[in-house]
């Protein structure tokens, strides 16, 4: 990369005044800047006004005279509107454009190919087509006036002596940042400063153009594709006047510009003169300033060969990174994903000071996004050549059977969903509704364990309420009222919902979102008794005195009670509650509460709901207690907000409110204290060195005279590197040994619920009746400790509903090292498929299925997290009372440093799971578990176990059966017939689905393995019954391998060992040590 690329051929002249001249013109020194954005497109202010939400101001440089409206309009699918909900501008945007029900298909000669609608396939998607003109408009609404400044083309970019970017304009202006992001667009001189190729035209081009209507546009809200011979067309309504169109036509060259409206027209209307009339009035409607034409261009992107999304503190995003074109309309949704993911990182770095944070978080932007955006990019480029094919023959496989067979709809194809990372989360609640979505959310929502600052707060000061944490302003249970405010107490009594008093209403909160200070609630009466409170009516005015507020996103509800017999309102639902008082009362939810009549009935509120439950309800999709139980959104407000907060915590103080002054309070050390407080260390260093020789020498005097079979080990974190201090159990909370003791029964043996290789499980009760299982590190083993260690801090990073959750740990002064998880009561998969309830409780195809997707979901999450498990079997996923999937056993996880591929480290696992190129070459990846999770299909499929070493030596492995049997098309001899193989069409169809799934994910050559995210994909359509199998390549199935030979030297059990340390240790045969927490 030229360090100091110049972008404009005119020369500078020094000057003895210590200033430079452009041309005649001077320019006066740099102007510092903490965060700088190149472009105001859609990526630009879409990034400016997510920092700015989160409290980072940027000045925004855009090298026209105005906000550029070119391309008239974009396609937005839900990934796109979860953002723009995040950002506080989604609903204002609804209101201006129509949502798009489906799309329609054609070819050229008007034959319908395939249509559908997209809630079919996905009934959370949201699709709309938005003027690119009133979105940029209202993003730019939503920044401070000195943001933006127009009229600033680059000219020149360097580095400084401070490491800062320097930035040259054509009009002399200089401005010098420690931050530069690049959001301009795909002819990026930022990207080519950075090293990254031109583009490149693709070899057709587009016009473009929004119809008017005056009167009303006439066309149904759904997508409408034609598909000729290198040539291509399509429009969709965007408002109750307008209508996008596009026509996208092979040219070898660009050609010459075009600027008369009249001459594009005639282009245009030329080149589909003979397609359905419906294209050519819309482009006669066409007003002159809204038609362009564009040629097409593009910069494919190579892994390991492509530069990577930032250098030093310069950063991309949107099209300067990753051009897509428009063949799947997700540019402008990436671009949005982007922005809310780059503005998150960067707050917590911007906000510590330090310039290697604000590297580290630009480099784990581009490593997360990574995996996003490059599969959509080369998918886009490959739509894009499949569409402009004109050889007929192509054409007419491509419009006969590629389209009506293959062509994916809905969020799945047509946008995905974000790793659900945005400040303000938007998704379905993911397992720890503290984190949000799926942005997000969820990801994953999503949402989306990278952290807001308000996040990165809440993990150095947490409490525990009920199943969710919380900080400043919240407390109660265990964290007092000096470090909270006196309006946000909470009351933990309840394990599974903290509460809260609002107006002297009390409400359970369901979900927790610190990025926008928001907290999803329901009414205590509704979970309780299922019937909202017929005496108050919850309403904005009762609340105007407290620091909550209904959120905008809110819709309200009006509740008639007990009306006159022979009155029937206008309602458009029915609820009958019990009561203490009156033995049955009956209410009615009505249509339009100003048709009431107060005189007919003795009660009346109002609820408020969630604006996308009030939908479900009106149209009859869920039934009033279901959706009042969603529950509605409170926006939180406090005197001294974020800022006030973060400055406390920066000085190492905590945040609290003073009883007495009715304040905010820093409880920190003042100045004199510190000083006092460093003389006090000093003094202390010598006497503390002394001491603990003394005690080192005690500890190994008693150690050297105990029994070498006790389990107690004096402290647990002794040696082991933990840079964040186990003293602070990494935001997980503390229980006490002696409590422990007494929930196990003293560890009683018939409490034991498995026997692992370095800790033993037991269940338990709480003294406040929760159920727990405890493990319990008894080898005295520095390795032993750390793979404690790291389930700790991994778990702590994860919050999701198919993961195990970690309740706490004993203080690393306890006696012991013990964990506590969730109790888990129905076993694991392996005793249900091949164990001793096999039997018993036989598993249907349909659990089975269930529990392949929820366990695909659990691992996908894992790898977005930067996690790779490391010992994915079937004991290691449980299983509840329902059947649902908690994968557990985290003590050989990994997590992965952002900027690498693989980590070098020797193979740890189990036999028969253990990825055969991990074995062989020492390079752990997320493949690896991909390969674990095939053995997991199979054994789904099969009910055999992974070994068996009564089997044939070449089918000792499972993997290595299957394989066999999958390349020969016998599936009759791998599948469990009790499934209902031979007699049920359906569950055959979706096991040989499955298997060739699995045989893909067994492939000896990780790249030919997919991703967890592909498997999760597949396995859904499977589920769906969108079944697309194809015969599995040949492939030599290997003679009885290196992995299968290590059991030579094991010892004979029916369990499946744990791995060893290194790979020349023997295996030990020994049971797992998940908390397989089976009663």
């Amino acid at each position: 990369m030229n360090p100091s690329l110049s972008l404009n051929r005119s020369k500078l002249k020094p000057n003895f005044k210590n200033h430079y001249y452009y041309s005649s013109c001077p320019i006066i020194k740099a102007q510092k800047e903490d965060v700088v954005i190149v472009g105001a497109g859609i990526a630009g202010l879409a990034t400016a006004v997510s920092l700015h939400r989160l409290g980072v101001r940027s000045l925004v440089l855009e090298q026209a005279e105005s906000l550029r409206t070119g391309g008239t309009s974009l396609t937005l699918f839900k990934n796109g509107w979860r953002v723009l909900d995040a950002i506080g501008v989604g609903n204002d945007l609804r209101t201006q454009f129509l949502e798009i029900q489906g799309m329609v298909v054609k070819s050229e000669d008007g034959r319908e190919l395939r249509s559908f609608k997209f809630k079919d396939e996905d009934e959370s998607q949201e699709v709309r087509a938005v003027e690119r003109r009133v979105l940029l408009e209202t993003l730019a609404d939503q920044l401070p006036p000195d943001t933006l400044r127009f009229s600033s083309k680059l000219s020149k970019i360097s580095k400084n002596g401070n490491g800062e970017t320097m930035l040259e304009l054509v009009d002399g202006s200089r401005f010098s940042s420690k931050i530069v992001i690049g959001c301009d667009g795909i002819r990026s001189p930022i990207a080519k400063w950075m090293g990254f190729s031109d583009p490149k035209y693709v070899g057709h081009c587009a016009f473009r153009g929004l119809g008017y209507y005056p009167n009303g546009q006439p066309f149904e809200p759904k997508v409408s594709y034609i598909y000729g011979r290198g040539l291509r067309a399509g429009c969709v309504p965007v408002s109750p006047t307008k209508v996008y169109w596009f026509v996208c036509f092979n040219r070898s060259s660009p050609g010459p510009k075009i600027t008369d409206p009249a001459e594009l027209k005639k282009q245009a209307k030329e080149l589909v003169k003979n397609w359905p009339t419906d294209l050519l009035s819309i482009i006669d409607q066409t007003p002159d300033d809204t038609i362009i034409r564009t040629p097409l261009v593009d910069r494919w992107l190579w892994p390991t060969i492509s530069p990577q999304a930032s250098s030093g503190g310069v950063v991309l995003v949107g099209d300067a990174w990753h051009p897509m074109t428009p063949n799947l309309g997700q540019g402008a949704c990436c671009a949005l994903e982007d922005a809310v993911v780059l503005s998150r990182k960067l707050a917590n770095a911007i906000k510590s000071g330090s310039t290697q944070s604000v590297e580290n978080a630009l480099s784990s932007y581009g490593n997360e996004r990574w995996p996003r955006v490059f599969p959509l990019t080369i998918r886009a480029n490959l739509v894009g050549l499949a569409l402009q094919w004109d050889n007929p023959i192509v054409c007419s496989v491509r419009n006969n059977f590629v389209i009506p067979k293959l062509l994916v709809r809905g969020d799945r194809r047509w946008g995905g969903t974000a790793a659900a990372p945005v400040p303000n989360h938007q998704s379905e609640p993911r397992a720890n509704p503290s984190k949000g979505k799926d942005v997000a959310e969820p990801s994953k929502e999503t949402g989306y364990h990278d952290k807001s600052p308000m996040r990165q707060f809440i993990e150095q000061l947490p409490f525990t309420c009920g199943n969710k944490s919380f900080a400043y302003p919240f407390w109660g249970g265990e964290r007092i009222q000096d470090c909270g405010h006196p309006d946000f107490k909470l009351n933990c009594h309840n394990h599974t919902y903290p509460e809260i008093e609002i107006v002297s209403k009390s409400f359970y909160v369901l979900d927790m979102r610190e990025w926008d200070e928001t907290i999803t609630v329901v009414g205590a009466d509704m979970v309780d008794d299922g019937c909202p409170d017929r005496v108050t009516s919850l309403t904005i005015e009762a609340i105007e005195q407290s620091p909550f507020e209904c959120a905008s996103n809110n819709a309200k509800l009006t509740y008639l009670y007990n009306c006159s017999n022979g009155i029937i309102p206008n309602t458009t639902s029915f609820l009958r509650c019990t009561s203490n008082v009156e033995r049955v009362y009956d209410g009615y939810y009505l249509k339009n509460p100003s048709d009431h009549q107060n005189q007919s009935c003795k009660s009346l509120i109002n609820i408020p709901l969630l604006q996308k439950y009030y939908t479900d309800l009106v149209t009859n999709k869920l039934n009033t207690k279901d959706a009042l139980r969603k529950g509605f959104d409170f926006k939180y407000k406090f005197d001294y907000g974020q800022k006030t907060c973060w400055d406390c915590l920066k000085s190492y103080g905590q945040c609290g409110f003073s009883k007495t002054s009715h304040e905010f309070v820093c409880f920190s050390v003042s100045g004199k204290k510190k000083r006092k407080l460093i003389i006090g260390i000093i003094a202390g260093l010598g006497s503390g060195v002394l001491l603990t020789t003394i005690l080192l020498g005690i500890i190994m005097w008693r150690r050297k005279h105990k029994p070498a079979t006790s389990r107690n080990i004096p402290d647990p974190y002794l040696n082991v590197d933990d840079p964040e201090g186990a003293s602070g159990h990494l935001g997980v909370l503390v229980f006490s040994y002696k409590d422990l003791t007494e929930a196990t029964n003293n560890f009683d043996a018939e409490k034991e619920l498995g026997d692992g290789g370095f800790g033993a499980v037991y269940h338990g009760v709480l003294k406040d009746g929760r159920e727990v299982a405890v493990k319990r590190l008894y080898e005295h083993n520095y390795k032993r400790v750390e793979q404690f260690v790291n389930e700790i801090k991994i778990l702590t990073l994860l919050r999701h509903k198919n993961l195990v959750s970690l309740y706490g740990c004993t203080s690393h002064r306890s006696r012991e090292l013990l964990l506590v998880y969730e109790y888990i009561p129905n076993g694991t998969v392996a005793d249900h498929l091949h164990g001793d309830q096999a039997i018993t409780s036989p598993l249907t195809w349909s659990i089975r299925l269930s529990i392949a997707i929820e366990t695909a979901s659990a691992l996908a999450y894992l790898h977005a997290s930067d996690i790779v498990h490391r010992d994915v079997k079937t004991n290691n996923i449980l299983l509840d009372n329902n059947f649902s999937v908690k994968v557990a056993d985290f003590g050989l996880s990994r997590l992965f440093p952002n900027d690498v591929t693989h980590v070098s480290t020797a193979p740890q696992g189990t036999p028969g799971y253990v990825d055969p190129e991990y074995h062989q070459c020492y390079q752990l990846t997320s493949k690896s578990d991909v390969y674990s999770f095939g053995v997991v299909l199979v054994e789904l499929l099969s009910s055999m176990p992974a070994v068996d070493i009564t089997r044939h030596r070449h089918e000792i492995n499972l993997s290595n059966l299957a394989i066999s049997k999958i390349q020969k098309r016998a599936y009759n001899e791998l599948i469990d017939q009790q499934l209902g193989f031979a007699s049920d069409i359906e569950v055959r169809t979706m096991t040989i689905a499955v298997a060739e799934l699995a045989f893909e994910c067994l492939q000896q050559d990780k790249e030919m393995r997919p991703t967890m995210d592909e498997v999760l994909e597949r396995l859904r359509r499977i589920e769906d019954g969108k079944i697309e199998t194809q015969p599995p390549p040949p492939q030599p199935s290997p003679e009885c391998g290196d992995e299968v030979g290590l059991l030579k030297n094991m010892k004979h059990d029916q369990h499946s060992p744990s791995s060893p340390n290194a790979v020349t240790e023997a295996w030990p045969s020994t049971t797992s040590t998940t908390p397989n927490f089976s009663a």
